[in-house]
């Protein structure tokens, strides 16, 4: 694959992402409840807890924020990905990846006090902050690990 089919193939997935993001932000509070709420009654359900238990109520609001904590982790992963095809790495990447997915956090947040029933939470940019920085880590030690080997 050429170096410019890479870098659009790398640029496109990082769009597409965007867009999920955007698109799971846009949903009005009662969709995005109904979407978490319903995910994890059916991964409960294989326990059988209910979801409308007090620990149900718990895990439905470590549920969301761990969907956080992976939206983002997974941008900076592309965002990366995307530094790299033009020949970026180490720190200067890792900066990159992470000061981009927490402006986009921030942005996110922000849309969402314009959808019925969401509410923009800094706590919430903190988590997504977080996950964009292990991974943004996780990128560069795993691009760190693959060129090790092919040098062998």
């Amino acid at each position: 694959m050429s170096k410019n089919s890479k870098r659009g193939l790398s640029c496109a997935a990082l769009l597409v992402w965007m867009s999920v993001i955007y698109w799971f932000s846009a949903q009005n509070g009662e969709q995005s409840g109904n979407l978490s709420e319903g995910l994890l009654s059916w991964i409960l359900s294989w326990f059988h807890i209910s979801i409308h238990t007090e620990l149900g109520s718990i895990l439905h609001t470590v549920l969301r924020k761990l969907a956080h904590f992976s939206e983002y982790l997974i941008l900076a992963v592309l965002i990366a990905n995307v530094c790299a095809q033009w020949g970026m790495k180490g720190r200067k990447m890792v900066w990159i990846a992470v000061c981009a997915s927490a402006l986009y956090a921030g942005l996110d947040e922000w849309h969402q006090s314009f959808v019925g029933g969401r509410t923009p939470k800094l706590m919430d940019v903190g988590i997504d902050s977080l996950g964009a920085f292990c991974g943004a880590l996780l990128y560069v030690g795993f691009d760190r690990i693959w060129r090790h080997k092919r040098r062998k």
